[in-house]
């Protein structure tokens, strides 16, 4: 932002100006125009003060070496007009000088009265390239279509910070626009510019527009609350746990490799994806806004929104393109609406908490699965007892679990709204390497279907009915054999041929 602050003091009071108007020209030589960075001011704003300060976009001030600023007055008669001072600032970093103001007498009285401010703009980004030092300049994007390739491929540009630790935000990157469901149908009815997660499983709903898109100043605002406000409800976790790993498939990547090289691989993904079910359910999602310049309008909604939404928070991103010499360029993001009492409010706050306890289930399941998830449940916890395992039980959003020492799970029960239930067991390895291994490993179940999982050593049956439940002790007494007492991975069996 490019800020004027003037003092009128010697000004003609009040009641006798007409109206105050802003001109610019790039040079001398060249007429002054009527300048679109600041608006003319009526005599109420210099009431009852004589000081005004002016904020103006400066995008177009950066690239200009020098320019001037004419102040052009009509009053009822004509005085000789003097700015007693005139000190200019920019908030973005553009040093501003006055280099002196000329008083003119106009021949014919009626006339407006000018006084000039020749204003050197020097851009407050510079790029040390050797020896040479490069200055940058503000320039903006070709397409709106650069800047959302830019997210996609740098997500780091959405600037951000762990409140916990201060470490940088890490971003999954879902998928490039993303269908948002208006109805529990499934179909899509609007498209999201992008939807990234960061590491704290929070979905990010991110949108995109350039400054001169006239939708930026309202339009944008409905866009964004819609999909808001339909994706908390429509969205399962395990749809947009689809959509990741089909955009990996098409980019010939494997989703796990994707997911630790974006979010780090210290997160187990099955208890992320439980998490995001249970941030999507609690509203638990930020909101931002991307553009190269976030206008006035849009910045106060942003504010407004961010101090009395909770827990989403709304945010604006400047991602300002300043280039040099050559292919030098520089992208310089900057945070907008995060104000201190937004800050306070959230941080620490977080989600509330939702209790995932078999009420919860009442209300998200219908009777029948909920039956089976029950059933599935009971004959674990039965088995589990039997042979007296210290195994403790863990419900959530998406799955029924027990766990051991060291927070490391040993069977469940998945729950997925639009996969079939899911009954597993953990293994170090699939039963055909155990086998390979020397051990006894049966085919528990031939009739139902089943799958390895290799990156979570997970073997899986898909139980679609009560009717076809089988009996679950040999699976329990199978993945017991591997889950140690102590808070220690599970045990790996040693080649037969190792010494």
């Amino acid at each position: 932002m490019l800020d004027l602050d003037l003092d009128l003091e010697s000004l003609p009071p009040a009641p006798r100006i007409c109206r105050l108007t802003f001109f610019t020209r790039r040079t001398t030589k060249t007429p002054l125009q009527p300048s679109a960075c600041f608006p003319a001011i009526c005599p109420r704003r210099l009431e009852p003060r004589r000081r005004i300060r002016l904020s103006s976009p400066c995008g177009a001030a950066a690239a200009v070496r020098k320019r001037t600023i004419a102040l052009s007055f009509s009053t009822a008669s004509s005085p000789t007009i003097a700015l007693a001072t005139s000190r200019s600032s920019a908030g973005d970093g553009t040093t501003l000088t006055r280099s002196g103001a000329v008083v003119e007498r106009p021949r014919d009285a009626a006339r407006p009265q000018v006084s000039t401010y020749d204003i050197y703009v020097r851009s407050g980004v510079f790029v040390l390239n050797g020896e040479d030092l490069v200055a940058m300049h503000e320039q903006p994007y070709d397409s709106e279509g650069l800047l959302q390739t830019l997210l996609e491929r740098y997500p780091e540009l959405i600037a951000g910070s762990d409140e916990a630790t201060g470490s940088p935000r890490r971003w999954l990157l879902v998928k490039r626009e993303a269908g948002v469901p208006g109805s529990d149908s499934g179909g899509s009815r609007w498209s999201l510019d992008h939807l990234f997660i960061d590491q704290e499983a929070v979905p990010i709903l991110v949108e995109v527009k350039r400054s001169d898109d006239t939708r930026i100043r309202r339009e944008v605002v409905g866009q964004m609350l819609d999909y808001a406000a339909n994706g908390v409800v429509y969205w399962p976790a395990e749809r947009l746990r689809a959509d990741f790993e089909a955009r990996s498939a098409r980019e010939g990547k494997d989703p796990q490799e994707v997911f630790c090289a974006s979010l780090g691989d210290e997160l187990d993904p099955e208890r992320f994806w439980d998490d995001v079910e249970q941030n999507l359910r609690s509203g638990r999602i930020r909101l931002l806004f991307v553009s190269d310049s976030i206008p006035p309008e849009l910045r106060r909604v942003i504010e407004f929104l961010n101090e009395r939404m909770s827990p989403t928070e709304v945010l604006g991103i400047e991602i300002k393109q300043y280039v040099g010499d050559g292919a030098l360029k520089t992208l310089v993001p900057r945070v907008v609406g995060q104000t201190e009492q937004a800050r306070l409010q959230k941080v620490g706050g977080g989600a509330p908490s939702i209790t995932v306890d078999w009420d919860y289930y009442k209300q998200e399941l219908q009777p029948e699965r909920l039956t089976l998830v029950r059933s599935l449940y009971e004959r674990m916890a039965q088995a589990i007892s039997e042979r007296d395992l210290p195994w403790k039980p863990r419900l959530k959003a998406s799955q029924v679990g027990f766990f051991r020492a060291g927070d490391f799970y040993t069977c469940g029960v998945t729950i997925r709204k639009e996969q079939p239930v899911e009954f597993w067991v953990k293994l170090p390895h699939a039963p055909e390497e155990l086998r390979a291994l020397g051990e006894d490993v049966p085919d528990l179940y031939p009739d139902l279907e089943h799958r390895w999982d290799s990156k979570n050593k997970q073997l899986t049956w898909k139980v679609p009915a009560l009717e076809v439940i089988p009996d679950i002790s040999p699976a329990i007494a199978l993945t017991s054999r591997y889950q140690p007492t102590s808070a220690i991975p599970m045990r790996v069996p040693a080649s037969p041929d190792a010494p």
